[in-house]
């Protein structure tokens, strides 16, 4: 099996079997060399994958001779194999779900996948994640996720205003027994059917179809609804959080990430719109004036009559007046 390096053994079996593909099952390790890494890549890149998806790859390639090199199966340095240069820059998606795309989504699909799309917007957990949960894990404040991807992972979720309104239909459409949302194998294929569907306009819907059509003028009126994976999902909730205010280092925890990096990188980053309202608000209050503040003073007004008004000259001299 392909070391894991920071990746769930489900990728890294799905990763390495390119290279058995290409390559075949019977060629010893022995046979890879820095000439069939260097053809390895040009036939993904011929067969149009993302070089973000060769580099995870070539980790895993990676990981594997590294460990048969420690068990004494393969006789080359990693540095004579792997190539010098192939790295590709890392360009974070930014797909995340408005309110209201969450809730038409969310209608499009059957009835047995709300549950667990709502699920994945309440609490953010991965698709493998969401897998393993019970009704038993679903509390009133909080949701223990069963991490998959790194023992860190494996922790519990604060549930908020925010969230309980989505994990309140996840709990209506939730499996009672076992399981509570089950195993969703084509997930990426389910959500892209309803995202498609809902770029299709009523007249073609009526007459069946599931796809927009170029030739229907209703379709090409009807707004696209840009396609969105399980992990746009996990997005969704870090950005809502972040245009409510949240701030990334929260939104880290609600997510189980080790710090607030990713949050700030990825997860969280925030929409311009909701970015622009909470700067509005940090300005609003920079500059009120400081006389407009109330002081605790102002605010705790003494009624006549106390120890703190007999106190005073005024008060005095007229009782020695009386």
């Amino acid at each position: 099996r392909p070391l894991q390096v920071g990746l769930t053994l489900e990728i890294d079996e799905t990763k390495a079997g390119h290279f058995v593909r290409v390559w075949g099952r019977a060629m010893p390790l022995s046979f890879i060399t820095a000439a069939l890494v260097a053809d390895y890549i040009e036939r993904r890149e011929s067969e149009k994958a993302h070089p973000r998806t060769i580099q995870r790859e070539l980790v895993v390639l990676r990981g594997t001779l590294k460990l048969a090199l420690h068990h004494g199966r393969f006789g080359l340095s990693l540095e004579r194999v792997m190539p010098l240069a192939f790295n590709p820059a890392y360009v974070p998606r930014t797909r995340w779900l408005t309110p209201d795309e969450a809730r038409q989504l969310f209608s499009e699909l059957p009835r047995d996948r709300r549950g667990w799309f709502a699920f994945a917007l309440a609490t953010g957990a991965r698709k493998s994640e969401i897998e393993k949960v019970t009704l038993a894990d679903i509390g009133d404040d909080e949701v223990f996720i069963s991490g998959t991807k790194t023992e860190a992972a494996e922790d519990t979720v604060p549930v908020t205003s925010l969230q309980r309104p989505w994990l309140a239909l996840a709990v209506k459409h939730a499996d009672k027994s076992g399981p509570a949302f089950g195993v969703w194998t084509n997930v990426l294929r389910g959500l892209r059917k309803a995202t498609q569907r809902l770029s299709t306009c009523a007249s073609c819907r009526s007459k069946g179809r599931g796809t927009p059509s170029r030739d229907c003028i209703g379709c090409r009126r009807t707004p696209a609804f840009a396609p969105c994976t399980p992990n746009d999902l996990r997005r969704t909730l870090g950005y809502w959080l972040r245009n409510a205010g949240v701030e990334p280092h929260l939104i880290g925890k609600v997510l189980r990430h080790v710090d607030s990096r990713m949050a700030e990188k990825v997860y969280a980053r925030g929409s311009k719109d909701g970015l622009r309202s909470l700067i509005e608000k940090q300005l609003e209050v920079a500059s009120t004036p400081v006389s407009r503040v109330k002081t605790v003073r102002q605010v705790v007004r003494r009624r006549p009559g106390t120890a703190e008004q007999e106190r005073r000259p005024g008060r005095r001299k007229a009782a020695n007046t009386a």
